[in-house]
């Protein structure tokens, strides 16, 4: 009997430790507390220009769009997910306007601001934290968008990394690649 015991605690062991070594993503639902993330990466769309620093250490899980519009980012226990993502303005819509179509689209809002060319709105629904930050390049005729969703659970994790990316977020001055 001991040694089926035994034999059980090492397959959970290897199980729960297969994936995770020090030098990849470390799954949130294993840490706690505040995030202090110094190692940060930078991803470039070299399409429209943007860019936005992440923490590597939690967030390695990409999904490239096909046609280059952007990128998904995840935890690799998928707890957490972040999109940027770039669009021309092809219906020639105004900051103000699609800041008042995202107002109508969420619900319970905790925070919002409307800037000249940028917009940030936060909000909670159930148990999901909602924070979108949109930035409306003039010359470029473009918007990027940065977007975080996740669970509740995570806010005080969350907090230093949304504000550290939103800050780090931007559009170049250079001309986009399909300009």
């Amino acid at each position: 009997m001991k040694k089926i015991i035994f034999i059980l605690i090492i397959l959970v062991s290897v199980s729960l430790n297969a994936n995770v070594r020090n030098d990849e993503v470390v799954p949130l639902r294993m840490l706690s507390g505040a995030s202090k993330v110094e190692d940060y990466n930078t991803y470039r769309n070299v399409r429209f220009g943007f860019s936005v620093d992440y923490p590597a250490k939690y967030f390695n899980n990409f999904d490239e769009s096909v046609n280059g519009d952007g990128v998904i980012i995840q935890t690799v226990d998928g707890e957490v997910s972040i999109y940027v993502s770039g669009m021309f303005n092809a219906m020639s819509r105004t900051i103000s306007e699609e800041y008042n179509d995202r107002l109508v689209e969420l619900e319970n809002i905790t925070y919002k601001f409307l800037g000249k060319n940028t917009f940030t709105i936060s909000s909670k629904d159930r148990n999901q934290i909602y924070f979108i930050k949109v930035i409306y390049d003039e010359k470029k005729d473009l918007y990027a968008t940065l977007l975080f969703i996740y669970n509740t659970k995570y806010q005080k994790f969350m907090k230093p990394i949304v504000e550290r990316m939103a800050k780090s977020f931007k559009v170049s001055s250079c001309p986009s690649v399909y300009n």
